[in-house]
C-alpha cells in the first residue's frame, strides 16, 4: 500500500507492536467468557487488541465470498495459508480504514 508507513490509527499500539496499522493479520479468537460454548469469531489484530470482524461485517460496514460461507472463514487454518483474507473480505481498500 502507497503511503502505508504514513498510517495512522485512533487505536493505541504499543511501540514495537508486531501489529502497528501497518501490519493487521486475521484469526480466531473466542469471546471472552464463553469459551467453547459459542464458535469461534473471525478477528483482525491490531497492537493489542482484536477487531472482530463478524461484529462489523453485521455492522453493513463490508462484505465478501468469506464471510458467506462459515462465521470463521472455514477456521482459517483449514484453508490455504496464501489467501488475501482483505480481497476475501471485500475490503482491501478499506481495510486500513476500518481503524483509522
Amino acid at each position: 500500500m502507497a503511503g502505508a508507513e504514513q498510517l495512522r490509527s485512533f487505536v493505541e499500539v504499543p511501540t514495537g507492536s508486531h501489529f502497528p496499522i501497518q501490519n493487521l493479520p486475521f484469526g480466531v479468537f473466542h469471546r471472552r467468557g464463553s469459551h467453547s460454548q459459542a464458535p469461534p469469531r473471525p478477528a483482525v489484530a491490531i497492537g493489542d487488541s482484536a477487531l472482530d470482524l463478524a461484529a462489523v461485517a453485521d455492522a453493513g460496514l463490508f462484505d465478501g465470498p468469506a464471510l458467506a460461507g462459515s462465521p470463521c472463514f472455514q477456521a482459517l487454518d483449514s484453508v490455504a495459508p496464501v489467501v488475501d483474507w482483505a480481497d476475501q473480505l471485500g475490503l482491501a481498500p478499506r481495510k486500513a480504514g476500518l481503524v483509522r
